[in-house]
Order: C-alpha cells, then sequence, then structure tokens
C-alpha cells in the first residue's frame, strides 16, 4: 500500500507494569518507542493510531490514545487502570482489527483461562484470504513483578528475570512484511 495504515494495541493488563524497569529503560521501553519509528520508515505517509486493551470480569475494553498520550504506555501508572487490568482479550483484539491496516498487538500472550484456542480461531480468520498473514515477534525484556493467569488454574506468581512479550502482526502480507523490515 502506498499509506501504510497501523494500528498499535498495547496490552494494559497488570501483568505488563512488570516489564517497566526500575530506574534505566529496559528492552520493552526501547521496543515501545521504536514502534511509530518502523510504521514512519516503511512508509513516509504512514497513518498510526494507538489503542490500549484489557477488561474486567465482565467486559472487554478497547481505547483510543489521543496525541502522544501512546507514550505512556513506557509507565506502570499505564497498566493499573481498573478498565484494564484482569482480562486480556487479545482474540477480541484480533477481531475487531481492520485488515486494510497492520495491527500490531503488544502483548505478553497471557490469554484468560489460558484459552489460547479463542486467540487461534481469531488468526485463522483473518488469514483465510492468502493475501493477509499474521507474523509473531517474540521478544525477551526484564521483567519484575506478579505473572497471573497461569495454567488452567490461573495460578499467578512473582518473578523476576528475563521474561518474552510479543508483537502480532496482522494484515495484508506486503504491508506486513513492510512493516516487519
Amino acid at each position: 500500500s502506498a499509506t501504510l495504515g497501523v494500528d498499535i494495541y498495547f496490552d494494559a493488563t497488570t501483568s505488563m507494569s512488570g516489564f517497566i524497569p526500575q530506574g534505566t529503560p529496559g528492552r520493552y521501553t526501547e521496543v515501545l518507542e521504536i514502534l511509530e519509528r518502523a510504521a514512519i520508515s516503511s512508509s513516509p505517509d504512514s497513518d498510526v493510531r494507538f489503542f490500549k486493551f484489557g477488561g474486567t470480569d465482565k467486559a472487554f475494553n478497547l481505547a483510543q490514545l489521543q496525541n502522544r498520550e501512546y507514550l505512556e504506555a513506557r509507565k506502570a501508572s499505564f497498566y493499573l487502570s481498573n478498565d484494564f487490568t484482569w482480562k486480556t482479550y487479545i482474540d477480541k483484539v484480533v477481531a475487531q482489527a481492520d485488515t486494510e491496516r497492520v495491527s500490531v498487538v503488544v502483548t505478553d500472550l497471557f490469554q484468560d483461562q489460558a484459552d489460547v484456542n479463542l486467540l487461534t480461531d481469531e488468526l485463522k480468520n483473518k488469514i483465510k484470504d492468502p493475501a493477509y498473514a499474521v507474523g509473531v515477534m517474540s521478544l525477551r525484556g526484564a521483567f519484575q513483578g506478579k505473572v497471573y493467569d497461569v495454567g488452567p488454574n490461573a495460578k499467578s506468581f512473582d518473578y523476576s528475570g528475563a521474561r518474552p512479550f510479543y508483537l502480532l502482526l496482522v494484515g495484508k502480507v506486503g504491508d506486513v512484511r513492510a512493516y516487519a523490515e
């Protein structure tokens, strides 16, 4: 596409706050800073929108971030809003993603109740047409905090050390490739 439309979705659940380091910037915050640049370098006329997602036991929440509000994702407080903290709902983000734009989902991939089938089904729906692709980038970052919803019994525990976070890219094959490069 001549003008690349990119939607960047931040998982705003509490577990993501563990990637925000105390003091010096870590790998996670470094990646957050290059997400917009990646869109602009792949297409100078790119149109970039930012969102945060998550939810409560009862509701999925998705909010578009205005102006430079997405820069708040570099702070732990971004991940502590009661409307977004408890459930991830990554499948719902993918379900509503605009296939005419590249969607970049920044997440630790901890899906509610460890049910990745919902996410897998939504990803399959997006790429039924061979013109569309899903890309997955796995990155490791320093983490200090609580890990939630582990395994079928949804256990949680404190953890300090390296942990993966992911960029899920969904869109037209050429656009996903252009963004990723």
